[in-house]
């Protein structure tokens, strides 16, 4: 593996409306140099008329002794963040009868930052609010025990300012005062403050949803809850630990099962929508979000040209081409020039199949390129002119071979994939079949005959005999 991927992690995806007139700017968080420090990065018109890629806007670096968590962060309007942190601390064990003893002890914690100043408005830690007697992990009588008694997964701000935090291992959901960072109320754990006809464990994701005056109504994931038998999944998947679920903005209920990154969409009576899961379950995700997202990179489309046969009067060229993180794309086009000075010849098209599609065509083309296309056939962007390559185990006595003039090929009309590709592929499968076949048969035909001669019919020798001779 190349040391360019040995720490490279994605911690965070979030979509965000901060105008206040049609263009949508949207962020992102990267961590660079491990997670010493996170990056903000956006993305600026749906359409990218204007402003095409992505671009690095501002670095951002905690206080020290506390370091940024990879379970949340999250961005709120106007223009602030929700990042959980967290920090090693000497801490005593006196709520398990050790008041002497001294442990390291993770404790979480919250910022709300301004993300364009770095300014801190607000930040909090759990040490000076959340005894250790209410994690069911730390164990003071263990050799080894877990540190990492809160093990905060989430941290959501209400309308009145007041902050929703989920801590795992005290299987507990809390309500944060914004005037003194006190505890207004917890939901669940040792210390619960409501009664209760249900209970939950290791929950990830607790979100306002709305409130009034009155009342606060919340979401969570449960990673101990049992499926009910009206939330179906096409696939099992382990789900105690990880995953998160959102609810989006037309009531529907987007789940993440983290695991090989398989996601489902719900309605509230638990009929399954639609689901998915990566390509490779080499791969996990710790949290998906469903928005609309446009993407035209800055850099054009990669083309990659080959061309191969076995001789100079029967070749093919190959044609590879993708274009990482365009998301409209919808057809590939392509173009090939008899000579450099030329002008462009299309020689045909070919729908985008997945995240490199690939399209064949006759002859040595090259001097080529290709065109990226949207649904309605509009151009997104244009790769550079790139030079074909030609087959390189030939002898150097062909290695001056002429490209083929795309308009001596195509006449009028470009080639389409299927017709060119059709008709490509069944002539060539015809002739290995010939080939094969006439190869193949006197061996088939010897071979049957000794079977017959090791194998007779059963009867007496002398009809066995007769019958063999024949057959033979």
């Amino acid at each position: 593996m190349s040391p360019l991927f040995w720490y490279l992690f994605l911690y965070s995806v979030v979509a965000l409306d901060i105008s206040n007139d049609d263009d949508l700017v949207t962020y992102i968080t990267l961590p660079q140099h491990r997670v010493l420090k996170w990056n903000v990065t956006y993305y600026d018109q749906p359409d990218s008329e204007v402003a095409p890629g992505y671009w690095f806007v501002a670095p951002y670096y905690l206080n020290q002794g506390s370091s940024i968590d990879n379970h949340k962060f999250y961005l709120k309007e106007p223009l602030t963040a929700l990042l959980v942190t967290h920090k090693d601390e000497d801490m005593t064990l006196t709520h398990f009868g050790y008041p002497e003893r001294l442990d390291r002890i993770r404790t979480n914690g919250f910022i709300e930052l301004d993300i364009n100043t770095s300014k801190y408005l607000f930040e909090w830690f759990s040490g000076d609010h959340i005894t250790l007697d209410e994690s069911f992990t730390l164990n003071p009588n263990d050799p080894f025990p877990d540190v990492d008694y809160l093990h905060m997964n989430s941290v959501d701000k209400s309308a009145n300012g007041n902050y929703l935090i989920s801590a795992r291992h005290t299987n507990a959901i809390y309500l944060v005062s914004r005037e003194d960072g006190q505890i207004i109320w917890r939901l669940g754990g040792t210390k619960n403050d409501f009664e209760m006809d249900f209970q939950f464990t290791g929950q990830h994701s607790a979100r306002f949803v709305s409130q009034n005056s009155t009342h606060i109504i919340i979401s969570f994931l449960d990673n101990g809850a049992n499926l009910p038998s009206n939330v179906h999944r096409a696939r099992p998947a382990r789900y105690e630990s990880q995953s998160s679920e959102s609810t989006l903005p037309n009531t529907n209920v987007l789940v993440s099962w983290s695991y090989y990154g398989y996601m489902s969409e719900f309605i509230h009576d638990g009929q399954l929508l639609m689901e998915a899961s990566f390509a490779s379950e080499r791969f996990s995700t710790y949290r998906a979000y469903k928005f609309p997202w446009h993407s035209r990179p800055a850099h054009p489309p990669t083309l990659v040209s080959s061309c191969y046969g076995v001789n100079g009067s029967f070749l093919s060229t190959v044609f590879h081409v993708s274009w990482n993180r365009a998301t409209d794309v919808q057809w590939w086009r392509f173009f090939a020039r008899a000579n450099a000075t030329a002008i462009d010849r299309e020689i045909g098209e070919v729908a985008k199949n997945g995240f490199e599609s690939s399209f064949i065509v006759r002859g040595f083309m090259d001097w080529v390129s290709v065109q990226a296309l949207d649904s309605e056939g509009r151009i997104l962007g244009v790769s550079e002119l790139l030079r074909t390559e030609p087959p390189e185990y030939w002898p150097e006595s062909v290695s001056g071979l002429v490209p083929d003039d795309p308009d001596a090929f195509f006449g009028e009309e470009p080639a389409k994939l299927p017709l060119v590709f059709g008709a490509f592929t069944w002539l060539f499968m015809g002739f290995v079949i010939s080939t094969i076949g006439y190869i193949c048969y006197p061996a088939v035909r010897g071979y049957a005959r000794l079977v017959q001669l090791r194998y007779p019919c059963e009867g007496t020798d002398e009809e066995e005999l007769g019958l063999m001779k024949e057959k033979v």
